[in-house]
């Protein structure tokens, strides 16, 4: 969330964040983008996977590929699979980004969504020091999954934990 913006003597503007401070560099070229460009709103996050920003929306998940052709498509558009999902959490993998949300796990790649899991997610994350092994938080507790060739596969659970897990 955004607390309040103010401008410094070097016209440079400081925006007072729930996670921090954000400076923005004056003169710095800006874009907005709505409804009229294919999006979901309200957005309630911003993901950037290699050349691709991607949108969590009340109405699903949105994608933006940047390249330097000009298009008269939307330059948003939903990425399949994910049109109707409530977004909680994300993270990278090294086979594309990871989306938790209330409706399952789910790995974009090639601007397409495919279920991990089906069970509502918390938070997901893949591990540092492994990036084949993923984890995800679900109401039953805690899954672990092994990366199997652009596939997650299964492994095991840790459930009745006695706390309820909302991230990892």
């Amino acid at each position: 969330f955004i607390y309040s913006s103010g401008k410094s003597t070097s016209r440079n503007v400081w925006i007072a964040m729930d996670n921090g401070i954000l400076l923005t560099e004056i003169p710095s070229p800006f874009s907005q983008f709505d409804a009229d460009d294919g999006l979901g709103i309200p957005v309630r996050e911003v993901m950037r996977s290699n050349e691709t920003l991607f949108a969590a929306a009340r109405t699903g998940i949105f994608q933006h590929q940047f390249t330097s052709k000009l298009s008269l498509t939307p330059s948003f558009i939903p990425v399949r699979g994910l049109e109707e999902v409530h977004y909680n959490r994300h993270v990278e993998s090294p086979n594309g980004m990871i989306l938790g949300t209330d409706e399952g796990t789910y790995q974009i790649r090639n601007r397409r969504a495919y279920i991990v899991d089906s069970d509502s997610s918390y938070g997901v994350q893949v591990l540092e020091g492994n990036q084949e092994i993923l984890l995800v938080a679900t109401s039953q507790g805690v899954k672990w999954f092994i990366q199997s060739g652009n596939d997650w596969r299964f492994q095991a659970e840790i459930e009745n934990l006695p706390v309820d897990v909302k991230d990892i």
